[in-house]
């Protein structure tokens, strides 16, 4: 059962107990004839960190280029933290996505705890597209300045519209402040809503709306996003992945994200448009709803659109329209396709 289950929950198999022998035993015991069982099946959790820096030699002779790191305590010589950030990776990240990173911390339940440090970003048809991640050993400024310096080391840190989002982890916000002091830093609003408690944070939230309101967000990044969502899809991919100790979590992740690339390169092999799907159906959205927008052309390229409550200038030779949306998302909004439409420009 335990080969088959590995995270079986001792109630689980006290069910089984009950209904195969008739035989109920207390929680712990249980638990500690699981974790036996699985340290005889998978070998012990304590061995498993001996095995890091066999892993890292090993993913770094078949995976040349990329950049893979650990470190282990000075004190007791005990793990402490491994980042992954493999070629295909980072490739992927500056040829392929926008550049707004989602960054976030998830907790492990392995025998030694830890948490799961990890930065995601958006592909060309808005699918979660993984960057780096790392195991440490506690969420604090310290261990996301370690994360950091080392996307430094891949990324780069002189992207001029470079964007952050992420919840309000612990001292995530002054590592990024010190690593990439240029970069945009977003505060999931889903986030900031759950832990309004005080009737003065009403003016903190005022005073940098940056962080937060889609209108003051930094132009070129390619994506208007005020929540943190792409750290939801990750965390809820990798679920399985945060019972087991490190090296067992970083091969499971790695092979999740092999997996998935590769089935989303088969899947690009079939489309037979010139736009990826999110895109056509983005812009067949709002072409339908368009026919209510009244437009008056002023010169070849700009034209005035008004709507029920609103009224726009749209300059289509500068892909830009005084609604914002266009410059923030690197899509026609609403009023441009509507001037486009009525000019037979090509979509």
């Amino acid at each position: 059962m335990v080969k088959r289950y590995p995270d079986i929950p001792p109630k689980e198999i006290n069910s089984g107990l009950e209904k195969e022998f008739g035989l109920s035993l207390p929680y712990m015991k249980l638990w500690r004839a699981r974790e036996q069982a699985r340290d005889t099946i998978f070998g012990s959790v304590d061995d498993n960190y001996k095995w890091v820096p066999t892993m890292a030699a090993e993913l770094l002779d078949r995976n040349p280029v990329s950049y893979i790191t650990y470190t282990f305590n000075a004190t007791d010589n005990s793990f402490q933290r491994f980042y992954v950030s493999f070629k295909v990776y980072v490739d992927g990240f500056l040829y392929g996505c926008k550049p707004l990173i989602s960054l976030d911390a998830c907790h492990l339940k392995s025998k030694y705890l830890g948490v799961l440090l990890s930065a995601n970003s958006v592909d060309g048809n808005n699918g979660l597209f993984t960057i780096a991640f790392a195991v440490v050993e506690a969420e604090s400024k310290h261990s996301w300045s370690w994360f950091l310096k080392n996307m430094v080391e891949t990324i780069g840190s002189n992207l001029s519209t470079l964007s952050f989002i992420s919840d309000m982890e612990k001292g995530l916000g002054e590592a990024i402040k010190e690593i990439y002091p240029e970069a945009e830093h977003r505060i999931c609003i889903r986030h900031l809503w759950k832990n309004i408690k005080s009737p003065t944070l009403y003016s903190y939230l005022i005073s940098l709306p940056y962080k937060w309101s889609r209108s003051q967000f930094m132009i070129g990044t390619g994506h208007a996003t005020n929540t943190n969502n792409f750290a939801e899809s990750f965390n809820a991919w990798i679920a399985d992945a945060r019972t087991k100790p490190a090296v067992d979590l970083i091969d499971l992740v790695r092979g999740k994200v092999m997996e998935q690339r590769a089935q989303r390169k088969m899947t690009s092999l079939t489309w037979q448009r010139e736009l990826v799907p999110n895109v056509e159906e983005y812009i067949r959205d709002i072409t339908t709803r368009k026919d209510h927008l009244v437009v008056r052309q002023a010169s070849n390229f700009k034209a005035e659109v008004e709507g029920l409550h609103s009224r726009h200038i749209v300059d289509i030779e500068r892909k830009h329209c005084t609604c914002g949306v266009w410059q923030l998302i690197g899509l026609p909004c609403i009023h441009a396709v509507a001037f486009i439409g009525m000019k037979e420009h090509p979509l």
